[in-house]
């Protein structure tokens, strides 16, 4: 086991105030991580901006593109290594490393739009709030005019929304989840900097972050401009496939966003939380069904999905009220083990999606 490491100029503790920590986290992506370090370099201004790079114990090239950045930057570049974590401690160690006033979360494979730090700069000198969202895009070509798959918050919500109705959002809906398109004021991830459990996650990070973060947030601000590109890769397609392991991320995100509802005091019915961890799951047997395994395989591993107290507590009548008829079938199917039915209905329920789109 390596030591966790960091490689930067230096820099002075009594240094002028940065504005903005720009934490990308990196792990094997080689292939994509100069695109994705100069689409921030070209903007930076230091010293009101400023890069932590975490290399979440890649195996390829990153050590050694970050390391050449971090030579040739040093004023504005830290450079941290340590043993693969995952996600969501790779964005924790980011955390603790970055000296902004506000953090951008970057994965190692995405790119920020030309302007985005200039945009969030500009929005936070007329609207100091705690959160910011805005727009990401999903294509290979990073359009900016491809409105494909944006996450945002809905518009009915609001230019401001209130932290109360985006912690009910984060509660019973995916639609606000996503950390990387959000600037978020450091001191409102202070529950997450001070975090001595480790947690690796592979699913449901972002979540996680965004709840921790609209805990100790008061205030919100929604910029309509696509900031963010999102890219395609073969690691999104590994993330849409099966793995047992997903599933136990989401029991595990299920049983925090329980102890968020309670200690929110939310007012939206618990039944409909049930429900989207419900949908989820059934989302992951799904994948399942489509994976080249033998019917005995595929019942063991929907056997081990559901026999756990985070799906017995939510497979009840209020989680299950708030269920579409198809998702509802699923669900039940998935409960008593039937797995040849659920192959059948998640193949037809395939079908029409595809002739849908």
């Amino acid at each position: 086991m390596h030591q966790d490491y960091l490689e930067s100029s230096e820099i002075d503790s009594e240094s002028k105030a940065v504005l903005l920590s720009v934490i990308i986290a990196a792990y094997n992506v080689g292939l994509f991580l100069e695109d994705c370090i100069s689409s921030v370099i070209g903007q930076i201004d230091p010293p009101m901006y400023e890069i932590v790079c975490v290399d979440d114990g890649s195996d390829d090239n990153v050590p050694s593109i970050v390391a050449e950045y971090a030579t040739e930057y040093p004023n504005l570049f830290s450079y941290i290594r340590q043993e693969n974590r995952g996600l969501y401690e790779a964005r924790k160690t980011g955390l603790r490393g970055a000296r902004g006033e506000y953090c951008v979360f970057l994965d190692g494979d995405d790119m920020l739009a030309p302007t985005a730090l200039h945009s969030i700069a500009e929005y936070l000198s007329k609207k100091p709030v705690d959160i910011v969202s805005f727009l990401c895009c999903r294509n290979t070509k990073f359009c900016e005019d491809d409105f494909s798959r944006q996450l945002r918050v809905p518009q009915d919500y609001g230019e401001h929304p209130s932290i109360k109705s985006l912690r009910d959002l984060v509660l019973v809906e995916d639609t606000f989840n996503n950390a990387a398109l959000k600037v978020i004021r450091k001191s409102c991830l202070r529950d997450l900097i001070a975090e001595k459990e480790q947690v690796r996650l592979n699913m449901a990070e972002d979540k996680l972050i965004t709840a921790k973060a609209l805990t100790n947030a008061s205030s919100c601000g929604v910029l309509n401009e696509i900031l963010y590109y999102y890219r395609e890769s073969d690691a999104s397609v590994t993330r849409g496939s099966f793995s047992l392991v997903r599933s136990e991320d989401l029991r595990y995100v299920y049983r925090k966003m329980l102890e968020y509802y309670s200690q929110w005091g939310s007012s939206v019915p618990v039944g409909k939380l049930h429900a989207l961890f419900l949908r989820q799951m059934s989302l992951q047997a799904s994948l399942l069904m489509g994976a080249p395994l033998k019917v005995g395989d595929k019942k063991r591993l929907v056997t081990e999905m559901v026999d756990n107290p985070e799906f017995k507590m939510a497979y009840c009548s209020e989680g299950l009220r708030y269920l579409g008829k198809v998702r509802k079938h699923m669900v039940v199917l998935m409960a008593n083990r039937r797995v040849i039915a659920l192959s059948t209905i998640t193949h037809i329920s395939s079908i029409i999606t595809h002739r849908s789109n």
